[in-house]
């Protein structure tokens, strides 16, 4: 309410026990409240070749079983690692671009 949140940048990332367990609604549908708040939604895209084994283009994901027996694999921790670039690198550009600003 206070818009602290407005034009930072935000991500949303998931974990599911079952391949078809609502991963990528899940992180869509977190996407409604980061708007709300005035958030930079940057979603990972085709911007990393590893996407097409792990992840998907609206943000990273693991299947990790009931009970989280499986923990993730190396791909789904590094397609993590790639979306955490690419929002450091938005939210490096948003936060120049604030600064570089004319104030009233």
């Amino acid at each position: 309410m206070q818009g602290k949140l407005n034009g930072k940048a935000g991500t949303a990332f998931t974990s599911t026990s079952t391949p078809h367990g609502g991963q990528e609604t899940t992180i869509v549908s977190l996407y409604n409240p980061m708007a709300h708040l005035g958030l930079i939604i940057v979603p990972l895209g085709y911007t990393d070749p590893l996407v097409f084994r792990a992840g998907t283009p609206y943000g990273a994901t693991a299947t990790t079983g009931a009970n989280a027996v499986n923990p993730p694999t190396e791909d789904d921790l590094n397609i993590a690692r790639s979306q955490g670039r690419r929002l450091a690198t938005v939210a490096r550009g948003l936060k120049k671009a604030a600064e570089e600003a004319p104030t009233d």
